[in-house]
């Protein structure tokens, strides 16, 4: 037989086997799309929100699987289902997985659900009853179960969480059943209310029994069993009982009670001031705000470069130093703060010049080595580090506010703070443009170096950018530094005062002269030192 002859055979033989070869796809697809109850291991059904629930018992998996082939074809949904809660069903058989997706609705004559090729069914009206009396459909009762509890002041509403409850709640199939889907406080719940605001408390269903204590935080009753008749001068603690009880009357499907146990803080909303509206770029503003809570934070937002606010007690109110940094430019500026849930603005007018209309300028040529340990991106860094090392430690109080003595008993200022600092390298043309940080004194070698205001050393060591230093934490997000000394008297702990001898001056390498540096931070921005 030649090579013509046996091609032309298999190519026959191809077309003989190729109809038997389809009609074996085709019954492949059939049988593996089928739905057999006994073919089925594991059935899993969940829904956005709980918990998946597995099922390999017989019972539950022929339910589902009569459910879905005694449903009828529809040619299009009945309603749109994109927006609806969806219940998949996943059924496993040994060589393939089938899944369904289920639209429920209180409702035996809505419930619809999808095949694994999109095709709409409508579940008959006896299933559709069992199924909404099943467990793992409880959820579609929420609305109609546990009614809510909510503390509203003003336009803010807080959802109370139970500490127990008991409800009960008719199903389809006329069965009432347990409703266990709501959590339960632990305990640790807390809500408020605002001085300045009208408050209540609101039940989403009104109960047919309903009893209100609150406490004082030492247990003794309050003769007012409402939160818009509660007026006090303070912050103040409460803790609030509400026992509630529904009857099931008449057509009512759902019955039971709960008990509400929480704690209700009666908060005077926090009043802040700054001590002026007009500020010098580069320097500090005090900020007080009375009636700030522990838990509270107060937010700002503007247009202008701002350090962060760190508060202290200081008599009685919160005080922070917000530094304004240098690189800000004069004019007007509106400064919005957000403290809980109120808002409010204060206007700043800064005033002085920019960077770059500064003609003071102070030169210096510096070895590329020197430049590498004191000035380079890698120094920064490990400055910025340092900043961020004091500032990661809670303040502890107010040792004093802005106002600082010279550092030095005698000596001449020869580098104010905001100078323009030129550093050439000397064994090339580069050039780097710097704004100082601080002030810069003149002094005889050796010279003391003391405290400019009462404080608590907060750090003492040694970094490329400052040489060794001292670095004080005195309240209210403010830090003064001292650095460029030559010794360090004083350990990290140690409280001090104007007097206090930090360490002694070193020697400048940058000119060889003896000098020390005195700076301050206010959030975590140089701010003017200068008294």
């Amino acid at each position: 037989m030649n090579h013509r002859h046996r091609s032309r055979t298999a190519f026959i033989v191809f077309l003989l086997c190729l109809p038997l070869a389809l009609i074996a796809y085709f019954v492949f697809s059939f049988s593996n799309e089928k739905l057999n109850a006994d073919e089925i291991k594991t059935m899993i059904i969940s829904h956005e929100g709980g918990e998946p629930d597995e099922y390999t018992d017989r019972e539950s998996i022929s339910f589902y699987t009569e459910l879905f082939l005694s449903s009828s074809k529809l040619n299009s949904p009945m309603r749109e289902l994109e927006e609806e809660p969806a219940v998949n069903v996943r059924l496993e058989r040994e060589d393939s997985v089938l899944t369904y997706v289920i639209y429920p609705e209180l409702s035996e004559t809505g419930c619809m659900f999808t095949d694994q090729k999109g095709v709409c069914y409508l579940i008959p009206k006896e299933s559709a009853r069992s199924m909404l009396s099943r467990r793992e459909f409880a959820f579609l009762y929420a609305e109609s179960a546990l009614p809510e509890l909510k503390v509203i002041s003003g336009s803010k509403e807080t959802e109370v969480i139970p500490a127990s409850y008991g409800w009960y709640y008719k199903k389809q199939n006329g069965e009432y059943a347990e409703y266990t889907e709501k959590s339960v406080a632990d305990g640790s719940e807390s809500y408020s209310i605002y001085a300045n605001r009208t408050n209540t408390m609101v039940f989403s269903r009104k109960p047919d029994e309903l009893n209100v204590t609150i406490c004082d935080s030492s247990g003794n009753v309050l003769p007012q069993n409402e939160l818009g008749s509660l007026v006090f001068g303070n912050d103040t603690l409460l803790k609030v009982t509400v026992s509630a009880t529904w009857l099931r009357t008449g057509a009512g499907n759902c019955d039971g009670r709960a008990l509400y146990e929480f704690e209700l803080l009666y908060d005077i909303p926090a009043i802040l001031s700054v001590s002026s509206d007009t500020v010098e770029i580069g320097s500090g503003v005090q900020v007080d705000v009375r009636f700030l809570n522990n838990d509270e934070t107060v937010y700002l937002r503007s247009d202008l470069e701002l350090g962060e606010l760190y508060f202290t007690d200081n008599e009685g109110i919160k005080t922070a130093i917000l530094g304004v940094a240098d690189t800000n430019h004069p004019g007007k500026y509106s400064i919005e703060y957000t403290i809980g849930d109120n808002t409010g603005y204060f206007d700043i007018s800064l005033t002085g010049k920019a960077q770059d209309e500064r003609t003071e300028i102070y030169r210096m040529s510096v070895s590329e080595e020197l430049y590498e340990q004191a000035l380079s991106n890698a120094a920064k860094e490990e400055l910025n580090a340092i900043i961020e090392s004091i500032y990661s430690v809670p303040p502890e109080k107010t040792y004093s506010v802005l106002g600082f003595a010279k550092p030095v008993a005698s000596g001449s200022l020869v580098q104010p703070f905001g100078t323009r600092v030129i550093a050439n390298i000397t064994n090339n043309t580069e050039t780097h443009l710097y704004y100082s940080i601080g002030d810069t004194y003149s002094v005889s070698k050796g010279a003391g170096i003391y405290a400019a205001s009462k404080g608590r050393i907060a750090y003492t060591g040694e970094c490329g950018a400052l040489g060794k230093v001292v670095i004080i934490d005195h309240g209210c997000g403010v830090f003064s530094w001292y650095y460029g000394l030559d010794s360090i008297e004083r350990g990290e702990g140690t409280e001090v005062g104007p007097s206090t001898l930090l360490g002694k001056a070193g020697v400048n390498p940058y000119d060889n002269t003896s000098t020390v540096g005195f700076c301050v931070t206010a959030g975590k921005v140089f701010i003017d030192p200068t008294p």
